[in-house]
């Protein structure tokens, strides 16, 4: 004789499956701790530095090899890139895709420019998910 199936049994079978898939999303949807977000805020501060020291170098009129910088050609580039280090520090979307735009050209430099830009690049795209506001 075989024994009656309870609605315990029936309750489990269709329940424990969706709990656990419950509790794997909320496991996901748990706010990292900002350490573990990676390290575009360090990366963001050196552009930062690199930006206010080409701004002041613009201002002065300096010599950077060879060439004179002037205020009305040469200062967009560093206020883009302070612009864009800025975004990428409140880890906002727009400041995310500056980032890529600025982070390609840093190849160029090598090797100091090649590290930062990969760097930069690598972190931008691992942890993309942090990016969520646009403002």
């Amino acid at each position: 004789m075989q024994a009656p199936v309870t609605s315990f049994r029936i309750i489990a079978c269709m329940y424990l499956p969706l709990l656990g898939a419950l509790a794997a999303t909320e496991r996901s949807l748990v706010k990292q701790p900002e350490s573990k977000v990676g390290q575009t805020k360090n990366v963001s501060i050196i552009y930062g530095v690199i930006s206010v020291a080409l701004i002041a170098a613009v201002i002065t009129g300096q010599n950077i090899n060879g060439q004179q910088l002037s205020m009305k050609s040469d200062i967009w580039l560093p206020v883009f890139l302070l612009l864009t280090a800025i975004g990428v520090y409140r880890k906002t979307r727009w400041g995310r895709w500056l980032g890529y735009l600025v982070s390609i050209p840093f190849f160029i430099n090598v090797p100091v420019g090649t590290f930062l830009g990969g760097y930069m690049l690598w972190h931008l795209t691992k942890y993309r998910g942090s990016f969520k506001q646009w403002i």
